[in-house]
């Protein structure tokens, strides 16, 4: 995970320095494993985005995590999770997203009736959020 999130880390920073982008209007964000790295690039290093969006993610490593969300209280967060999701809990989406809110970060939270997927109830619900960040 620490490599993975040094390599997200490192693409995030070299896309802002030839497209420019101020970190304010940086999203970041993946599906699955790819949200646990965003996250733990957003919480245990020094990447402070206009948004993160967690899609069918779990804390991979909740105690650090932790310590790192306080300071990113103003990230807007976009987290969703299926119910019936085989591969990763859904009590512990929950637990993540309890997590973040006491932290204090504004978290949209959809769940969904489904398994590891991205229906399009949550895609819709994702773009008003992608739209409303990126004002």
């Amino acid at each position: 995970m620490e490599d993975a999130t040094d390599r997200v880390v490192e693409m995030i920073e070299a896309l802002q320095r030839e497209l420019g982008v101020p970190s304010e209007r940086l999203l970041v964000g993946g599906f699955s494993q790819g949200s646990m790295a965003a996250c733990n690039a957003v919480f245990t290093r020094s990447v402070t985005p206009g948004g993160l969006v967690i899609l069918s993610g779990t804390p991979a490593n909740l105690e650090a995590w932790k310590a790192g969300m306080a300071s990113k209280r103003g990230v807007p967060v976009f987290q969703s999770h299926g119910q019936n999701d085989p591969l990763l809990s859904f009590q512990a989406a929950e637990q993540l997203r309890d997590e973040m809110r006491e932290a204090g970060l504004s978290t949209e939270w959809v769940p969904f009736r489904g398994g590891h997927e991205i229906p399009m109830p949550v895609l819709e619900a994702l773009g008003r959020f992608l739209s409303t960040t990126s004002d």
